[in-house]
């Protein structure tokens, strides 16, 4: 089951923070329309998938603006 992750993150501060997760790309990029936009991003996750245990590129991933 593919899951859209809606997040916020400041290059500035080098922080992020997760905003929710949802089942349809369209209400994560919602989510992040009803919030500061500014650094708000979504992505697709796969539910029960174990990711690797190193930094990798994040498919699907984007800033919305």
């Amino acid at each position: 089951m593919e899951l859209w992750v809606a997040g916020w993150s400041s290059e500035v501060e080098g922080i992020w923070e997760i905003l929710g997760i949802y089942d349809t790309e369209e209400l994560a990029v919602a989510r992040c329309h009803n919030y500061d936009n500014s650094g708000c991003f979504v992505g697709p996750m796969t539910l029960n998938e174990d990711l690797p245990n190193e930094l990798v590129e994040w498919p699907g991933n984007y800033f919305v603006t």
